[in-house]
């Protein structure tokens, strides 16, 4: 392909342009329901207990863990599939874990402490540069634009 941008930067600017507006949603979407809380909430609690530090952790921490986890598996998933409709189905297998992960959470088998979401993230983030190292070792310009 005959262009001045490698594929290194046509890669991330790919997940830049989904990464960016993906965690401003998050974070207004936080703001709003701060600002809800607070608001219903002030003329019954003395003390506002929310955003506490799970809070926080999840969404400075987890979230763009999250986000770049699907985003860069979508990508090495968008790549190696044949059809945009096969791509779409694979798709759906990165959310399995995570819908596991609230069930067990909402039913109080797996409890969401600070202390594991603080260990958790970076783990994941680990995980996004082991996937997206391993995106940019395979990966040809053809196959990125597909």
């Amino acid at each position: 392909m005959y262009t001045p941008v490698t594929l290194r930067q046509l890669f991330f600017s790919k997940l830049l342009a989904t990464f960016i507006p993906a965690y401003v949603v998050t974070l207004t979407s936080f703001a709003v329901f701060t600002l809800v809380v607070h608001l219903m909430g002030g003329a019954y609690l003395q003390e506002m207990p929310f955003p506490n530090l799970k809070w926080l952790v999840l969404i400075f921490l987890v979230s763009p863990s999250v986000i770049l986890f699907g985003l860069s598996a979508m990508v090495v998933i968008s790549a190696y599939a044949s059809t945009f409709q096969g791509a779409q189905q694979l798709s759906g297998f990165i959310a399995i874990p995570f819908m596991g992960l609230i069930i067990a959470q909402t039913s109080g088998v797996l409890p969401l402490e600070t202390q594991y979401l603080v260990v958790g993230a970076p783990l994941l983030l680990v995980f996004d540069y082991l996937i997206i190292s391993f995106c940019l070792r395979r990966l040809t310009y053809e196959r990125l634009l597909e």
